[in-house]
């Protein structure tokens, strides 16, 4: 059987439970010591809607372990200006 891509992958928005891994991916494949590695308050100050609690933050992750391959951070306009 030969599989296809979406088999394999999966691309969905984090949610907020999935911090400390997003945290954790930064720091392993990033730069160690990161500050949105090492700062839980700014990653959730840049990144979380405070009004719904979204996580502006996009996994690509490996659909049979979940393990996390690759992360798209977005901060949308209206976070600073109305």
């Amino acid at each position: 059987m030969l599989l296809k891509e979406s088999d394999l992958y999966q691309i969905e928005r984090c949610r907020a439970p999935e911090i400390e891994s997003v945290m954790a991916f930064i720091n392993d494949h990033w730069r160690k010591n990161h500050i949105l590695s090492t700062h839980k308050t700014l990653l959730r100050w840049q990144y979380v809607n405070p009004e719904t609690g979204d996580v502006n933050i996009v996994l690509g992750k490996e659909r049979k372990t979940g393990e996390i391959l690759g992360i798209l951070g977005y901060v949308p306009t209206t976070r600073f200006d109305p």
